[in-house]
């Protein structure tokens, strides 16, 4: 049974490996591809170890041997459920988008001559290939409104165009006073 058992898993995991290499944005950028390898890997692992167990305690006449397998099997068991049960609340609620990005976006937005300051970034997944970006800009004075206007679709079509999962782009024109000593304030985006 257990042979049977590590043939299907094993089957089952290679076929989930070969789709990652397959797949361009590797594991991360899908959840339930991530859940499958990570359940097939479990289910192999923990076979492993049971053949392991029973094979001692076969071996040896030491019952110690397969209940430390089971034991060892359930602590396998509960740490890769937290691990899945964590990742899914983040997508659930609303993960940040990866620090190092957050940052290219934050300095992109600086580096536009009509924004004197970006007073505050927000960055959330939406879902896979989904991501929304809200802003609070404070503006170069001196402009008008339809110039302003130009100027929000320009950047936002920017955002976009470097970065296509950012396909929900909100920016706020702000006349915020400046924050001391910081030009993007942190994120606020609740992990």
């Amino acid at each position: 049974v257990l042979a049977i058992a590590f043939l299907a898993e094993g089957g089952s995991l290679v076929r989930a490996l070969w789709q990652v290499r397959r797949q361009e944005g590797g594991v991360g950028s899908d959840p339930a591809l991530r859940t499958v390898i990570a359940e097939d890997g479990t289910a192999v692992l923990g076979v492993t170890l049971a053949m392991i167990g029973m094979g001692l305690h076969m071996a040896t006449g030491e019952v110690l041997y397969e209940a430390a397998a089971s034991m060892a099997i359930g602590l396998l068991l509960i740490a890769v459920a937290y691990r899945l049960g964590r990742e899914a609340r983040d997508q659930l609620i609303g993960e940040a988008l990866d620090p190092e990005l957050r940052e290219e976006i934050a300095h992109f937005l600086a580096e536009q001559p009509e924004i004197d300051r970006v007073a505050s970034l927000l960055t959330m997944r939406l879902g896979m290939d989904s991501t929304l970006v809200a802003a609070r800009i404070d503006l170069a004075p001196g402009r008008d409104s339809e110039v302003v206007e130009l100027v929000m679709e320009r950047i936002k079509a920017g955002v976009a165009e470097r970065w296509p999962q950012a396909d929900q782009v909100f920016l706020d024109v702000t006349e915020a006073p400046p924050l001391p000593g910081a030009e993007v304030a942190p994120d606020l985006t609740a992990r």
